[in-house]
């Protein structure tokens, strides 16, 4: 598995079986055999993994509808979400798309929580079992929901507003650029 690389990172990895290569560019390559390591090393090595997601799902810098300053309130919802979603079961690491992120299916999923009142990370696991008990992909049911009037896409809009709104960026500004 290769690692998506940014166009600024100095170090990447790839994931082959158990070894981890991490890359780093001008100076080589360092290898690590995860079935090589002790158990107390993998246990802390999960521990330390678990905590840097919980702390990674906090780091929002700010409320996209107010532009205001991020709440503890709102970085504790973030770290309830994913103690929901693990607490599942669920072999599935990344919530992409639960919500919590931007783009259409983050957005979709905050919009349907919204409108259900429940948790993102909750929307997504059923969005993801109704996907395959109708056999269609969960892209075309959130597509489905953005696209068709109703509850969920008026949230949507407005959410997707407010974001736009508090990336500072005007869509008629950049045309007028572009002209």
């Amino acid at each position: 598995m290769q690692a998506k690389r940014k166009s600024n990172s100095v170090v990447t990895h790839t994931i082959a079986g158990s070894v981890i290569t991490f890359n780093v560019v001008g100076a080589g390559s360092a290898e690590v055999d995860i079935n090589n390591l002790s158990n107390e090393v993998k246990e802390r090595a999960m521990v330390h993994g678990i905590i840097q997601r919980f702390s990674d799902a906090t780091a929002i810098s700010r409320d996209l509808e107010t532009g205001k300053p991020a709440t503890p309130a709102e970085k504790l919802a973030r770290m309830q979400a994913l103690v929901e979603h693990y607490s599942t079961g669920t072999a599935v690491w990344s919530r992409a798309g639960a919500g919590s992120g931007s783009g259409e299916a983050g957005l979709t999923v905050r919009a349907i929580a919204e409108v259900l009142g429940i948790a993102a990370a909750l929307v997504a696991e059923r969005i993801e079992g109704l996907a395959g008990k109708r056999g269609i992909s969960e892209a075309k049911i959130y597509a489905e929901f953005r696209s068709n009037p109703g509850k969920v896409r008026e949230a949507y809009i407005r959410l997707r507003d407010a974001e736009a709104k508090a990336s500072g960026i005007n869509a008629d500004d950049l045309l007028a650029e572009l002209g």
